[in-house]
């Protein structure tokens, strides 16, 4: 049996919000303005969960999907809305998160700046699924491969397409990236070195470790959190500092500069790759960012770039110990990004700097960079 559903606003993960008899429901692929016969998938306490039957009230904005995968595999959710449209619904996204549970509104919410580039081609590395030979992601929620349709997937660099196309696979699932060469790699295992550069700094890592995806946006990023920074300080902090993207970037900005991460093998590059620069004011820690303590001299500016947890309360609570003249709190879950917030600001600071730098278009993922000053 179907019901008829009108979305009201999108959510963070892909869905669409509506009401059915008041209760809530989450309409996966729903977008804001439609109305839908929809089928219930799951029902729980305080809401519901429903797929699109027909589309009968469609939304300008609503396009075909270019990739013949969009809805099969679990890699993309806004591929049948225009970028446009896409951008304007992460920025509610972000408004809403920052109103419902930091309880921001008014002058307290600044407004939210875009960055953004191409919405195809920019990821210059990906974990991927092989299965009999085919390369792919795996169908949302499952283990099941869908395989990448001809001339690869949307998302990934040329180079990588090319070199999915043209060569075998190790084991079930491997990484693959690209660097700054141009040369893909690919490995099982993190044992295989790459190097990167980014305006003027050279980064090497494991093939595995963590690094910023949109080989586009990369310096943009870094140019934002750079101009957040504004003055020269005496010290910094780089909180989940991996291996040192932002800290190296901001080392000429200080006399002294402290990383810390919990992952041993980030901070051993961090410290490689200070030293193939020639940065010696920079210090790397190997330590959970709960395990920080308060040093007698607090630095005057903190950066963090949590994972999609965010911040836990105990380093929350380190930083708001710290009292940093300022944060800048670079944040992939609008979620966990809008308590932390919500945190800092019963300690005294204010969110005076909101932008939204589109890291993975066509997905679900949603990147923001905020500033907080101290009142």
């Amino acid at each position: 049996m179907t019901e008829r559903i009108k979305i009201v606003k999108p959510l963070y993960g892909g869905n669409g919000l509506g009401f059915r008899e008041g209760k809530a429901v989450f309409v996966r692929f729903g977008v804001p303005g439609e109305e839908y016969s929809i089928a219930l998938t799951s029902e729980c306490k305080d809401y519901d969960t429903a797929r699109i039957v027909e589309i009968n009230e469609k939304s300008p904005s609503r396009i075909g999907p270019e990739c013949p995968n969009f809805e099969a595999c679990g890699g993309c959710s806004y591929l049948h809305v225009s970028y446009d449209f896409e951008i304007a619904m992460k920025q509610e996204i972000i408004a809403d998160c920052l109103k419902r549970i930091a309880g921001m509104d008014g002058e307290d919410l600044p407004a939210i700046q875009v960055i953004k580039s191409h919405r195809f081609g920019y990821r210059s590395h990906a974990s991927v699924k092989s299965r009999n030979g085919k390369a792919g992601f795996f169908r949302q929620d499952s283990n099941e491969l869908v395989a990448f349709p001809d001339g690869g997937c949307l998302l990934l660099s040329p180079e990588i397409n090319d070199h999915l196309g043209n060569s075998a696979h190790p084991g079930n699932e491997f990484i693959i990236a690209v660097g700054h060469d141009g040369k893909c790699l690919e490995s099982a295992t993190d044992d295989i070195e790459i190097t990167e550069k980014e305006l003027g700094i050279e980064y090497r890592r494991d093939i595995g470790g963590f690094y910023q995806a949109n080989r586009f946006l990369r310096p943009a990023m870094i140019e934002s959190v750079r101009g957040s920074a504004q003055d020269r300080v005496e010290t910094f902090m780089d909180i989940f500092c991996g291996i040192g993207f932002f800290s190296l970037q901001l080392s000429s900005r200080a006399a002294r500069g402290i990383g810390y991460d919990i992952q041993k093998n980030a901070i051993s590059y961090a410290g490689k790759n200070a030293g193939i620069n020639g940065i010696g004011n920079l210090e790397f820690h190997a330590l959970a960012s709960s395990q920080i303590r308060i040093p007698a001299r607090r630095p005057e500016l903190v950066i963090i770039d949590p994972p999609r947890a965010g911040a836990d309360k105990k380093t929350r609570r380190t930083i708001c110990g710290l009292g940093p003249d300022r944060i800048i709190y670079v944040s992939c879950n609008p979620a966990t990004f809008a308590r932390d917030i919500r945190d800092f600001a019963k300690a005294g600071y204010r969110l005076n700097s909101l932008t939204m730098i589109d890291m993975f278009p066509g997905t679900m993922h949603i990147e923001t960079i905020g500033t907080l000053n101290l009142r």
